[in-house]
Formats: C-alpha cells, structure tokens, sequence
C-alpha cells in the first residue's frame, strides 16, 4: 500500500513486483528474484483487500477517499524501510516513508550493470522508447527518483544523501543516462559535472557536499559558462540558491555565453522568491542585459510572470522603452505573447512609449493584431491619442 498510495501514475503488478523484489547490492537484472505473475497478484489482492482494483494488469485505488483514510499526518520525522503492520489500516500510511523507500528502489534500478557499457565500446544510441520496453521499471524509476528523493526530506547527514550521490557520478562507461529523462535536452556529460546536475534538480544537501568535497568551490563552469547558481535558478530551487549565496567566494552575476545570469533564468521560470532573494543580494546587478540587450524583465513579460515583472519593473532607473537587439521592448513581447495583465500594467505607466517599432517596423499592436489577441488590441486602441495606422516595413 506503501507504493500504490504514493507512486504518480498506475502501476503494473510487474512494476509493483520489481520495486519488492529489488535489493540494495543487486546489479543483473535478469537475476531479479520476481514473484510468479499470478502468485503476486493474488497476493496483492488478499494484502490491500477492499482498497485496490487490478484492471488489465494495472493496480488502482478503489476510490481517492481511500487516500485520506490512509494517510498519517503531523507524524514525528521517520526514514525506514520496514513497517509494523498491526491490521489497522486507517492512518497508516506516512508519506515521507512511502517516497524514500520507493526512491531507494529507483536509485537500485538505476544502477544495475546493463544500463553501462564495457570501457572502450563505442556509446551506443537507444531511444527511451526501446529502454522503457526492454527494462519494465527504467522509465518510472530515471523520471521519478528526482521526486521521491526530494518530497521524503532526507536530512543533510543521513546516509542516503551519500547514496544518492552515486546517480551524480556521471561515468564515461554510463551506456544510458537517467537524464535525458527527466530534463529539457540530454546534456552531454562531458558539458555538464555533477554539481550542477544536483543543483538543476535541488538536492541542497548534495550539493553542499559536492561542492566541499570537490575543492573548485562554488563557481565552476560548465562548457556554456552556467555555474550551480544559475541551474539552481532555472530549476527553481530556491533552498539551493540560499544555501549557494551563503557562500563566502560565489559569484552573484555569473555570465554564460548568452550573457545571462541566474536573474534571467528565475525570471524566465517565473520564480519570484528566487527573484527577491536574487535582488536583495549585495552586488547583483539589478537590470543586466544579456547578448541580444534583453533584459530579465523582457523574459518574465514574454512568459506572463506578472508578480515577477512587476517586482523588475519596481527597480529604480529602470528603462521601459529600451530596445533589444532586435528593437523590441518589454510591452511589444507582451503584447505578441498575450499576456493581457501585464500589457494593461505597462500601458498605465508615464512615459512608456506603446507605438515603438521594432526593425521589421512592426509596434505593440502590430503584434497582437498578427497574433489575434483582440482583449490586447482593444486595450492597445484605448490608449488615448492611439495610433492604429502605423505601417510596419512591409507598408
């Protein structure tokens, strides 16, 4: 009940028998010592009673109610493999419990021998389709460890957080990585060290001791000039971005080769704790721009973080009507990406220019006009002294 209570989408009873069959140690898969399929889903069913359905090999809840019944909460902190069971169902379960013992079982899977290849062989290509057929539980286990790991709270001197540095140990021989399934491209591990692996996925107390036990501090750079502080940024970290700027010698405005900073990348996500830490942190510059003369504003306004553009916009000195490399502003990459609040905000502010073209000539309403944002068009048209007949290059 455990597994089936905490885990995020259906579960086959293949997938059930795999994470109670897997051992800490276990290296081959085909050595598993899986119970026989009928065998286990019998089992189950006489376990868990009332409270599952199996349907077309997969295990459901009997109903979402079952879930409050279940759960324990305000328990006092516990890590543990093993549970009393005492024939009492209700409030049994702990959540934290649940997400470290399937964690333990994911990072188990993750490192069984077939998923490397033998030094000197060439890096062979499989698709995460072909993987996911061949290994039943590879594609839960690379997806969901991240979430598990996080949501059991595992304290900074726990073992497991040393046990969980093993998946950041990113090897020549790794024949495929757990990473390109759960973030945006499949970095090339040449580009990308383990620190800032762990702090893209927030794990602070993997971080702290990468960093103390690494000897390069907190800066170091992969191949595109990004730092821990900037993927803590673009994950949203914001535990990990405290636990980096405590540090005596981090750099608070590192550059990639972007000329980004981590305050563009919290602002493209939209993470306005991050943001107001970012800004209240001696020496951060305030309203950087980066290669194409874009600024964190910008981002957040072509993504429709309103709290986060109106916290940028706050900042003293800042310029509205700047142009970027292409001649767009903060309002015409409102107004092309819909985002009627914050087009309203900006138009209401003395001296914003909403009739500036950019180098194709194309202003504000240009843009909600090609992009069919009528609410945004309309706002645009009200402005008093409006000019709807500005011809862009094209005439």
């Amino acid at each position: 009940m455990y597994i089936i209570y905490i885990v995020s989408r259906l579960f086959s009873i293949k997938k059930i028998n795999i994470v109670i069959s897997i051992q800490k140690g276990d290296k081959i898969y085909k050595n598993f010592e899986i119970y026989p399929k009928e065998f286990f889903k019998n089992w189950i069913r006489k376990f868990c009673g009332l409270f599952i359905n199996i349907i077309d090999e997969k295990v459901y809840l009997f109903h979402q109610i079952i879930k409050k019944f279940l759960i324990m909460l305000n328990l006092p902190y516990q890590l543990k493999f093993n549970f009393s069971f005492n024939s009492i169902w209700k409030k049994s379960i702990f959540i934290q419990s649940s997400n470290f013992v399937l964690a333990h079982s994911c990072i188990w899977y993750l490192q069984l021998d077939e998923l490397y290849r033998p030094e000197g062989r060439a890096r062979e290509h499989v698709s995460k389709t072909k993987l996911a057929e061949k290994y039943d539980f590879y594609y839960y286990a690379a997806q969901n460890w991240v979430q598990h790991f996080r949501a059991a709270s595992i304290p900074e001197r726990h073992s497991s957080i040393k046990f969980g540095l093993k998946l950041f140990e990113i090897s020549p021989c790794q024949h495929m990585s757990w990473q390109r399934f759960i973030i945006e491209r499949p970095w090339d591990t040449t580009e990308l060290q383990n620190v800032h692996l762990a702090s893209y996925l927030g794990f602070t107390g993997i971080v702290k001791r990468l960093i103390a036990t690494s000897g390069v501090g907190p800066d170091p750079k992969d191949k595109s000039g990004r730092t821990p502080l900037s993927y803590a940024a673009k994950g949203g970290h914001l535990e990990v971005v405290q636990a980096l700027l405590a540090m005596p010698s981090v750099e608070p405005n590192p550059q990639d080769r972007y000329g980004q900073t981590p305050l563009f990348y919290a602002a493209g996500g939209g993470y306005l704790k991050i943001i107001q830490v970012l800004l209240a942190t001696p020496g951060v510059e305030l309203n950087p721009q980066d290669y194409i003369r874009r600024t964190p504003l910008s981002y957040a306004a072509e993504k429709g973080h309103l709290e986060v553009a109106q916290v940028l916009r706050a900042i003293t000195n800042i310029d509205l009507n700047s142009k970027d490399a292409f001649g767009r502003t903060v309002l015409s990459y409102a107004s092309e990406n819909g985002h009627l609040k914050i087009v309203q905000e900006l138009i209401t502010i003395p001296n914003i220019d909403p009739y500036l073209e950019d180098y194709e000539g194309l202003t504000p309403l240009s843009w909600a006009t090609g992009m069919g944002h009528s609410k945004i068009v309309h706002a645009l048209l009200a402005i008093p002294g409006v000019k709807p007949n500005l011809k862009d290059n094209e005439a």
